[in-house]
């Protein structure tokens, strides 16, 4: 019988002869052998293609999501990035604004123990306007006894900064537009009011 894995047996492994009696002991006890080695290779056959469909899963993942990830270690190393996350720590050429404000993320997130942490990060490039980004970090535990992975989430806010100014911006403008009317008939309805009028 062939035994692929655990479980009952996945088929046979037969072999025939045209005479009576070709086969010995000796044949047996080989083909047993031989039958256990094709099921241990059919096995890690298929674990083979199961974990090469994984790796294909999660490269296509990472290579298409619309946002930088970049995992780093204890030793303040980045150990994985997926593309955008890569093109957002070679843009950086002198002062590496971006990575110093990833390791301080990670670092913080270790001393304080935190599994998960949210925050907004800028970075203001020479000649450029400041990008913004939403950093979104988690603990990643990947092996008994080592030391957790900080996976950072880079989600660029840049448009909805700049549309908040932009609003901001028209608020103020409308409010000290306003004001100024306002504050004349706020004169004159005060003058009406005392009867200064007639």
């Amino acid at each position: 019988p062939l035994f692929v894995g655990e479980g009952p047996a996945q088929g046979s492994l037969t072999v025939v002869s045209a005479t009576s009696s070709a086969f010995s002991s000796s044949d047996a006890r080989h083909l047993t052998a031989l039958s256990m080695q094709a099921g241990i290779a059919i096995n890690n056959a298929e674990l083979h293609s199961r974990l090469s469909q994984q790796q294909q899963l999660l490269g296509a993942v990472l290579r298409d999501i619309n946002d930088g990830l970049v995992v780093i270690d204890a030793r303040s190393q980045v150990v994985l990035t997926n593309p955008l996350g890569g093109v957002l720590l070679d843009e950086e050429i002198d002062s590496q604004p971006l990575q110093r404000q990833l390791l301080a993320l990670a670092q913080r997130m270790r001393s304080e123990r935190k599994p998960t942490l949210m925050t907004d990060l800028q970075i203001k490039r020479p000649d450029e306007e400041t990008q913004f980004y939403e950093a979104f970090a988690s603990l990643v535990r990947y092996g008994e006894g080592e030391e957790p992975l900080v996976a950072i989430v880079l989600h660029d806010i840049t448009a909805q900064k700049a549309e908040e100014k932009s609003r901001s911006e028209f608020i103020s403008m409308v409010a000290h537009e306003l004001r100024n009317p306002l504050n004349s008939l706020n004169g004159f309805v005060k003058v009406v009011l005392r009867g200064q009028a007639g």
